[in-house]
Protein backbone atom coordinates (compact mmCIF):
# COMPACT_ATOMS: atom_id res chain seq x y z
CA UNK A 1 0.00 0.00 0.00
CA UNK A 2 2.91 2.30 0.78
CA UNK A 3 4.49 1.95 -2.67
CA UNK A 4 1.37 3.03 -4.63
CA UNK A 5 0.89 5.92 -2.22
CA UNK A 6 4.54 6.93 -2.66
CA UNK A 7 4.12 6.80 -6.43
CA UNK A 8 1.10 9.11 -6.21
CA UNK A 9 3.02 11.57 -4.02
CA UNK A 10 5.96 11.60 -6.40
CA UNK A 11 3.69 12.10 -9.41
CA UNK A 12 1.95 15.03 -7.72
CA UNK A 13 5.25 16.61 -6.70
CA UNK A 14 6.44 16.44 -10.29
CA UNK A 15 3.14 17.75 -11.65
CA UNK A 16 3.06 20.70 -9.25
CA UNK A 17 6.83 21.24 -9.03
CA UNK A 18 7.81 24.74 -8.05
CA UNK A 19 10.23 26.43 -10.44
CA UNK A 20 12.25 28.79 -8.21
CA UNK A 21 13.73 30.89 -11.03
CA UNK A 22 10.35 31.40 -12.67
CA UNK A 23 8.81 32.39 -9.33
CA UNK A 24 11.64 34.85 -8.63
CA UNK A 25 11.28 36.41 -12.06
CA UNK A 26 7.53 36.79 -11.64
CA UNK A 27 8.06 38.66 -8.37
CA UNK A 28 10.95 40.73 -9.75
CA UNK A 29 9.19 42.11 -12.83
CA UNK A 30 6.13 43.45 -11.01
CA UNK A 31 5.58 47.12 -11.82
CA UNK A 32 6.34 49.30 -14.84
CA UNK A 33 9.19 49.03 -17.32
CA UNK A 34 10.23 51.57 -19.97
CA UNK A 35 10.91 50.43 -23.52
CA UNK A 36 14.43 51.26 -24.67
CA UNK A 37 14.25 49.61 -28.04
CA UNK A 38 12.29 47.01 -29.97
CA UNK A 39 12.93 44.72 -32.93
CA UNK A 40 10.62 43.41 -35.63
CA UNK A 41 12.22 40.51 -37.54
CA UNK A 42 15.67 42.12 -37.34
CA UNK A 43 14.68 45.76 -37.77
CA UNK A 44 14.39 48.54 -35.25
CA UNK A 45 10.67 48.52 -34.49
CA UNK A 46 10.60 52.15 -33.34
CA UNK A 47 11.54 53.31 -36.83
CA UNK A 48 8.88 51.52 -38.86
CA UNK A 49 6.04 53.93 -38.22
CA UNK A 50 4.36 51.46 -35.83
CA UNK A 51 5.45 52.83 -32.47
CA UNK A 52 5.22 56.50 -31.61
CA UNK A 53 7.93 57.35 -29.04
CA UNK A 54 5.49 59.81 -27.46
CA UNK A 55 3.15 56.90 -26.69
CA UNK A 56 3.45 54.99 -23.40
CA UNK A 57 6.31 52.68 -24.32
CA UNK A 58 5.88 50.38 -21.39
CA UNK A 59 5.46 46.91 -20.01
CA UNK A 60 3.12 46.93 -17.02
CA UNK A 61 3.01 43.80 -14.87
CA UNK A 62 0.54 43.12 -12.07
CA UNK A 63 0.43 39.52 -10.93
CA UNK A 64 0.03 37.39 -14.08
CA UNK A 65 -1.46 40.29 -16.07
CA UNK A 66 0.77 42.01 -18.64
CA UNK A 67 0.05 45.16 -20.63
CA UNK A 68 2.53 45.49 -23.48
CA UNK A 69 2.62 48.48 -25.84
CA UNK A 70 3.83 47.95 -29.39
CA UNK A 71 1.27 49.48 -31.73
CA UNK A 72 1.21 53.25 -31.28
CA UNK A 73 -1.01 53.87 -28.26
CA UNK A 74 -2.51 50.40 -28.14
CA UNK A 75 -1.74 48.14 -25.21
CA UNK A 76 -1.89 44.41 -25.79
CA UNK A 77 -3.12 42.59 -22.69
CA UNK A 78 -1.99 39.10 -21.77
CA UNK A 79 -2.32 36.61 -18.96
CA UNK A 80 1.24 35.37 -18.76
CA UNK A 81 2.75 32.18 -17.41
CA UNK A 82 6.50 32.07 -16.75
CA UNK A 83 8.14 28.67 -16.55
CA UNK A 84 11.55 27.02 -16.62
CA UNK A 85 14.42 27.10 -14.16
CA UNK A 86 17.27 28.43 -16.26
CA UNK A 87 17.83 31.55 -18.35
CA UNK A 88 16.17 32.29 -20.68
CA UNK A 89 12.87 31.54 -18.99
CA UNK A 90 9.94 30.60 -21.21
CA UNK A 91 6.73 32.64 -21.32
CA UNK A 92 3.23 31.77 -22.55
CA UNK A 93 1.05 34.85 -23.10
CA UNK A 94 -2.67 34.23 -23.49
CA UNK A 95 -4.26 37.26 -25.24
CA UNK A 96 -6.88 39.07 -23.17
CA UNK A 97 -7.80 41.68 -25.80
CA UNK A 98 -11.00 41.21 -27.78
CA UNK A 99 -10.13 40.11 -31.29
CA UNK A 100 -6.58 39.04 -30.42
CA UNK A 101 -7.36 35.36 -30.82
CA UNK A 102 -7.29 32.64 -28.23
CA UNK A 103 -4.00 30.85 -28.95
CA UNK A 104 -1.17 31.69 -26.56
CA UNK A 105 1.73 33.75 -27.87
CA UNK A 106 4.98 31.96 -26.99
CA UNK A 107 8.40 33.39 -26.25
CA UNK A 108 11.15 33.85 -23.68
CA UNK A 109 12.62 36.43 -21.32
CA UNK A 110 15.82 37.17 -19.42
CA UNK A 111 17.26 39.92 -17.22
CA UNK A 112 20.91 40.86 -17.57
CA UNK A 113 22.95 44.04 -17.09
CA UNK A 114 19.86 45.97 -15.93
CA UNK A 115 18.04 45.14 -19.18
CA UNK A 116 14.91 43.02 -19.36
CA UNK A 117 14.64 41.32 -22.75
CA UNK A 118 11.30 39.85 -23.85
CA UNK A 119 10.71 38.08 -27.16
CA UNK A 120 7.47 36.74 -28.59
CA UNK A 121 6.58 35.03 -31.85
CA UNK A 122 3.48 36.41 -33.50
CA UNK A 123 2.15 34.43 -36.44
CA UNK A 124 -0.80 34.43 -38.76
CA UNK A 125 -0.70 30.63 -38.90
CA UNK A 126 0.72 28.08 -36.49
CA UNK A 127 2.20 29.76 -33.44
CA UNK A 128 5.68 28.66 -32.47
CA UNK A 129 8.12 29.80 -29.82
CA UNK A 130 11.07 32.12 -30.23
CA UNK A 131 13.91 32.39 -27.72
CA UNK A 132 15.98 34.95 -29.65
CA UNK A 133 16.92 37.56 -27.09
CA UNK A 134 19.68 39.31 -28.99
CA UNK A 135 18.76 39.52 -32.68
CA UNK A 136 15.53 38.64 -34.51
CA UNK A 137 17.07 38.81 -37.97
CA UNK A 138 17.13 35.08 -38.73
CA UNK A 139 16.50 35.42 -42.46
CA UNK A 140 13.96 32.60 -42.32
CA UNK A 141 11.16 32.65 -44.88
CA UNK A 142 8.49 31.61 -42.43
CA UNK A 143 5.09 32.93 -41.46
CA UNK A 144 6.26 33.97 -38.00
CA UNK A 145 6.97 37.53 -36.93
CA UNK A 146 9.52 37.66 -34.13
CA UNK A 147 9.17 40.61 -31.78
CA UNK A 148 11.88 41.56 -29.29
CA UNK A 149 11.68 44.28 -26.66
CA UNK A 150 14.33 45.70 -24.35
CA UNK A 151 13.13 47.31 -21.13
CA UNK A 152 14.66 49.09 -18.14
CA UNK A 153 13.11 50.17 -14.87
CA UNK A 154 11.42 53.54 -15.26
CA UNK A 155 12.09 54.64 -11.68
CA UNK A 156 13.68 58.06 -11.32
CA UNK A 157 14.24 59.05 -14.94
CA UNK A 158 14.00 62.73 -15.85
CA UNK A 159 12.35 63.25 -19.23
CA UNK A 160 12.43 67.02 -19.67
CA UNK A 161 15.43 67.01 -21.96
CA UNK A 162 18.97 68.22 -21.47
CA UNK A 163 19.91 70.99 -19.01
CA UNK A 164 18.54 74.31 -20.25
CA UNK A 165 21.95 75.95 -20.42
CA UNK A 166 22.55 78.51 -23.13
CA UNK A 167 24.28 76.68 -25.96
CA UNK A 168 24.69 78.60 -29.23
CA UNK A 169 25.92 75.47 -31.00
CA UNK A 170 22.63 73.59 -30.53
CA UNK A 171 19.10 74.57 -31.41
CA UNK A 172 16.23 73.51 -29.16
CA UNK A 173 12.81 73.07 -30.72
CA UNK A 174 9.57 71.26 -29.89
CA UNK A 175 9.50 67.83 -31.50
CA UNK A 176 6.02 66.97 -32.78
CA UNK A 177 7.04 63.37 -33.56
CA UNK A 178 8.12 62.53 -30.00
CA UNK A 179 6.09 65.10 -28.12
CA UNK A 180 9.20 66.43 -26.32
CA UNK A 181 12.01 68.41 -27.89
CA UNK A 182 14.84 67.94 -30.34
CA UNK A 183 18.37 69.33 -29.94
CA UNK A 184 20.26 69.78 -33.21
CA UNK A 185 23.93 70.67 -33.61
CA UNK A 186 24.78 73.73 -35.71
CA UNK A 187 28.52 73.07 -35.94
CA UNK A 188 31.13 70.32 -35.84
CA UNK A 189 32.36 69.88 -32.28
CA UNK A 190 29.24 71.36 -30.73
CA UNK A 191 29.13 69.99 -27.18
CA UNK A 192 26.36 69.15 -24.73
CA UNK A 193 26.93 68.52 -21.04
CA UNK A 194 25.06 65.56 -19.63
CA UNK A 195 23.46 65.06 -16.23
CA UNK A 196 25.13 65.50 -12.88
CA UNK A 197 27.16 62.50 -11.78
CA UNK A 198 26.24 60.84 -8.49
CA UNK A 199 28.46 58.56 -6.42
CA UNK A 200 27.16 55.63 -8.44
CA UNK A 201 27.40 57.46 -11.78
CA UNK A 202 24.54 58.24 -14.16
CA UNK A 203 22.43 56.79 -16.95
CA UNK A 204 21.62 58.76 -20.08
CA UNK A 205 19.24 57.62 -22.83
CA UNK A 206 18.31 59.25 -26.11
CA UNK A 207 17.50 58.67 -29.76
CA UNK A 208 20.36 59.65 -32.05
CA UNK A 209 19.55 60.95 -35.53
CA UNK A 210 22.46 61.45 -37.90
CA UNK A 211 23.36 61.12 -41.56
CA UNK A 212 25.54 58.22 -42.64
CA UNK A 213 29.00 58.34 -41.04
CA UNK A 214 28.07 61.09 -38.58
CA UNK A 215 27.19 61.00 -34.92
CA UNK A 216 28.59 61.87 -31.50
CA UNK A 217 31.76 61.53 -29.48
CA UNK A 218 31.02 60.56 -25.86
CA UNK A 219 33.61 61.72 -23.32
CA UNK A 220 33.61 60.42 -19.74
CA UNK A 221 36.46 59.99 -17.27
CA UNK A 222 39.11 60.60 -19.93
CA UNK A 223 37.61 57.91 -22.18
CA UNK A 224 36.24 58.79 -25.61
CA UNK A 225 33.89 56.67 -27.71
CA UNK A 226 32.77 57.72 -31.19
CA UNK A 227 29.19 56.75 -32.11
CA UNK A 228 28.27 56.98 -35.77
CA UNK A 229 25.83 55.58 -38.30
CA UNK A 230 26.86 53.00 -40.87
CA UNK A 231 25.10 52.29 -44.18
CA UNK A 232 23.69 48.77 -44.42
CA UNK A 233 21.90 48.38 -47.73
CA UNK A 234 18.77 50.52 -47.62
CA UNK A 235 19.11 50.77 -43.84
CA UNK A 236 21.61 51.86 -41.18
CA UNK A 237 23.36 50.43 -38.16
CA UNK A 238 25.09 52.09 -35.23
CA UNK A 239 28.80 51.59 -34.69
CA UNK A 240 31.14 52.50 -31.83
CA UNK A 241 34.84 53.20 -32.30
CA UNK A 242 37.30 53.28 -29.41
CA UNK A 243 41.01 52.53 -29.15
CA UNK A 244 41.27 51.57 -32.81
CA UNK A 245 38.47 49.00 -32.52
CA UNK A 246 35.00 49.24 -34.03
CA UNK A 247 31.88 47.35 -32.91
CA UNK A 248 28.69 47.41 -34.98
CA UNK A 249 25.19 46.97 -33.55
CA UNK A 250 23.40 43.93 -34.96
CA UNK A 251 20.05 45.56 -35.57
CA UNK A 252 19.11 47.43 -38.74
CA UNK A 253 17.39 50.78 -38.41
CA UNK A 254 15.21 52.32 -41.06
CA UNK A 255 13.22 55.46 -41.72
CA UNK A 256 9.99 56.00 -39.82
CA UNK A 257 8.45 56.27 -43.29
CA UNK A 258 9.18 52.62 -44.08
CA UNK A 259 11.90 50.29 -45.31
CA UNK A 260 14.38 51.94 -47.64
CA UNK A 261 12.46 55.23 -47.74
CA UNK A 262 13.91 58.64 -46.88
CA UNK A 263 13.05 60.15 -43.54
CA UNK A 264 14.26 60.41 -39.94
CA UNK A 265 16.23 57.47 -38.56
CA UNK A 266 16.37 57.29 -34.77
CA UNK A 267 18.86 54.97 -33.06
CA UNK A 268 18.11 54.20 -29.40
CA UNK A 269 21.22 54.71 -27.25
CA UNK A 270 21.84 54.08 -23.54
CA UNK A 271 24.97 55.39 -21.82
CA UNK A 272 25.72 54.00 -18.37
CA UNK A 273 28.54 55.74 -16.53
CA UNK A 274 29.77 54.27 -13.24
CA UNK A 275 32.77 55.50 -11.19
CA UNK A 276 35.10 53.25 -13.15
CA UNK A 277 33.34 52.11 -16.34
CA UNK A 278 31.45 53.37 -19.38
CA UNK A 279 28.95 51.15 -21.15
CA UNK A 280 27.26 52.01 -24.45
CA UNK A 281 24.15 50.13 -25.51
CA UNK A 282 22.60 50.80 -28.93
CA UNK A 283 19.54 49.24 -30.58
CA UNK A 284 19.78 45.93 -28.78
CA UNK A 285 23.55 45.57 -28.61
CA UNK A 286 26.11 46.36 -25.91
CA UNK A 287 28.69 47.86 -28.25
CA UNK A 288 31.18 49.07 -25.66
CA UNK A 289 31.92 48.25 -22.02
CA UNK A 290 35.30 49.49 -20.90
CA UNK A 291 37.14 50.98 -17.92
CA UNK A 292 37.49 54.74 -17.63
CA UNK A 293 40.95 56.15 -18.28
CA UNK A 294 40.68 58.54 -15.34
CA UNK A 295 38.55 58.92 -12.19
CA UNK A 296 35.06 60.15 -12.96
CA UNK A 297 34.88 63.75 -11.76
CA UNK A 298 32.76 65.60 -14.33
CA UNK A 299 29.48 65.00 -16.20
CA UNK A 300 29.59 63.18 -19.50
CA UNK A 301 30.03 65.36 -22.57
CA UNK A 302 28.63 64.69 -26.04
CA UNK A 303 30.27 66.33 -29.06
CA UNK A 304 28.62 66.35 -32.49
CA UNK A 305 30.84 65.19 -35.35
CA UNK A 306 28.94 67.35 -37.87
CA UNK A 307 26.17 69.94 -38.11
CA UNK A 308 22.66 68.49 -38.12
CA UNK A 309 23.24 65.72 -35.56
CA UNK A 310 20.10 65.54 -33.43
CA UNK A 311 19.08 64.07 -30.08
CA UNK A 312 15.48 63.22 -29.25
CA UNK A 313 13.69 61.84 -26.20
CA UNK A 314 16.64 62.57 -23.91
CA UNK A 315 16.19 61.02 -20.45
CA UNK A 316 18.56 60.52 -17.57
CA UNK A 317 18.91 59.75 -13.92
CA UNK A 318 21.70 60.16 -11.42
CA UNK A 319 22.83 57.01 -9.61
CA UNK A 320 23.23 57.51 -5.85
Amino acid sequence: MIRPLLAVVLACSILFAVEPEAEKMKAFIQGEWAMMSAQDDGYDFLNRGKVNPAAPRVLRVKGDAWELNYKDRRLEKYTTTIHGDASPLLIDCAPANTGSGTAAVLGAMAFQDDILAVCLQLSHRDRGRTTKLDDTNDGAKDHAVDKLWFFMREDGFITVGLPSESNPNFTRQPDAWTGTEVLTSTATGAAITGPAIGKGGAIMRFYLEADSGQGLTCIAGGTEIALSTLPSGAFQRVQASVGGKTIVARTHTCSINGNGKPGPVYHSVDLRITPDRLRVWAVGTTIADLPLAAPLSAPIQLKATAPGVALRMVRWKTLP
